[in-house]
């Protein structure tokens, strides 16, 4: 199941919230310690009004809350809603186990949600505190802990799995960034529901999904442990990657149990070494496209030609790396120009500009790669058999097509080059967030035909998607998500 945790500044809002949500949600928490006012006449109007089961809570301040009254007052409000007929409540284990205690005597057609929740970090005594609450007898139990690491979900996904044997219904999520796996796959594992928010910018928790994107894209009602195949995309940073939204959606269309997350990781050997049997594919991006080569066990032709790999496909326990950012480059060039013979400017010398320079040359087109580093470029250029040259001393008129393959331009109003020196030519920019750079807007202007990164992305991920399923994707349908999900995003 999916909650979705309100925070109402007031009853209409509320109210509006909910005729908002209900085609996400399953379940409904209304955070009552937001709301100004709290009496029996609200309280009768939100569970007459409510769209699915309803979670009453009203947390206090030491608990990430807004209650600013007494301990009694705010029991006596959450035994008020049990009085009236609410699905559920839920009271903080850091209430005391005498008021635990006293609201579990008050049911009747309510269910009570014991919880805990450690803003600080992930406590080394999880299985402890999941013991003491699976003692106290309450209907469900709830632990929300703050990841500080991304290891930190498998230790909350295998408690889900322990309570699932044990015929406990447990919640368990991990807050924060590194968090939002247990959020998304949690149901899967057994877990009684995750948590999302109504919309970006009202999350409750730190983490928080939108409930839209835990139903539409994950899918993480429908998920089944049994079976599931787990990608994603490995990287620092991954949050501006638009991956998620197209195999996610992908997915969907195929009916696959399948499901793609983020993995921000700081440390690409840790990462694998933690999640090389939990994971059935990856994509890799910067900037461990060329660390990633050395925990492979086969490489693809082009992979080791290009020594650099965006993609990895597990087989029991060996990892295949694949490099498809040169057939993207490759297939996104050639629906605007021929390549042989062209005079081509390679703007970077990382994992992505390794392979875009495969492809051009692949292509018979004559390549020169610079860098800002340029010892980067000229190591690449010796090694590719092709030329480097400084910033400072290129002549750009002399080019037929530019490409960049930095991280320039990520950023608004960011260009990599001069552009008063860009003019009639082909201008491809490898990044495709935002879809059209300052670079391509700026180019275009000055008379060049622009190549967006999204055709890159788009080619890319098809023939990532066929490495790890075995079906190529329908070019129409991929481009039908792109542009309906990925650049409205």
């Amino acid at each position: 199941m999916i909650c979705c945790s309100l925070i109402p500044s007031s009853l209409d809002e509320l109210l509006l919230e909910f005729s908002r949500v209900q085609r996400y949600a399953d379940l409904i928490e209304v955070r009552l310690d937001f709301l100004p006012l709290v009496t029996e006449q609200i309280l009768s109007i939100i569970l007459a009004r409510k769209p699915c089961p309803i979670i009453m809570t009203c947390r206090p301040k030491n608990e990430g809350g807004r209650f600013f009254g007494n301990a009694e007052e705010r029991i006596s409000i959450i035994a008020l809603c049990m009085a009236l007929g609410s699905d559920y409540v839920d009271i903080e284990y850091s209430a005391g186990i005498e008021t635990i205690r006293k609201l579990l005597s008050l049911r009747e057609k309510s269910k009570v949600i014991a919880s805990h929740h450690d803003f600080n970090g992930m406590p080394s005594d999880l299985s402890e505190i999941y013991s003491r609450l699976k003692n106290l007898g309450a209907d469900v139990i709830k632990i929300a802990c703050t990841a500080q690491s991304l290891a930190d979900n498998l230790s909350m996904l295998r408690l889900i799995e322990t309570a699932k044997s044990e015929n406990i219904a447990l919640i368990g999520l991990c807050m924060g960034e590194k968090g939002a796996i247990s959020r998304i796959l949690g149901p899967a594992f057994g877990g009684y529901c995750t948590f999302g928010s109504s919309a970006k910018g009202k999350e409750t928790a730190p983490g928080q999904i939108p409930v839209e994107y835990l139903k539409r894209v994950y899918r993480s009602h429908s998920l089944k442990k049994e079976g599931l195949k787990i990608y994603g995309l490995a990287g620092n940073p991954v949050s501006s990657s638009k991956g998620y939204l197209l195999h996610n959606l992908l997915f969907k269309e195929y009916g696959m149990n399948a499901v793609y997350l983020n993995f921000p990781t700081e440390n690409f050997n840790e990462f694998i070494g933690q999640f090389r049997n939990f994971i059935d594919g990856l994509s890799i991006t910067m900037p461990y496209k060329e660390e990633a080569l050395r925990y492979c066990d086969t490489l693809s032709p082009e992979a080791e030609k290009i020594r650099a790999v965006n993609t990895l496909v597990r087989n029991g326990d060996k990892l295949a790396g694949h490099n498809t950012d040169f057939l993207g480059a490759k297939q996104a060039l050639l629906e605007k120009t021929r390549l042989a013979g062209k005079k081509v400017l390679l703007l970077g010398a990382g994992g992505v500009a390794r392979a875009i320079a495969y492809a051009v040359l692949s292509e018979k087109a004559n390549l020169t790669i610079t860098n800002r580093t340029f010892s980067k470029a000229s190591t690449l250029a010796a090694e590719l058999s092709c030329s480097a040259v400084q910033m400072k001393e290129i002549n750009w008129r002399t080019y037929d097509i530019l490409i960049n393959a930095t991280s320039v331009g990520m950023r608004p109003r960011e260009v990599p080059v001069p552009m008063s020196k860009i003019r009639n030519m082909i201008v491809f920019d490898a990044i495709y967030n935002p879809l059209i750079t300052e670079l391509l807007h700026q180019a275009e202007k000055n008379s060049c035909t622009i190549i967006s990164g999204m055709r890159m992305f788009l080619y890319q991920a098809a023939a990532q998607f066929f490495l790890w399923t075995g079906k190529k994707p329908d070019s129409e349908l991929m481009e039908d998500i792109i542009l309906q999900y990925v650049v409205n995003e």
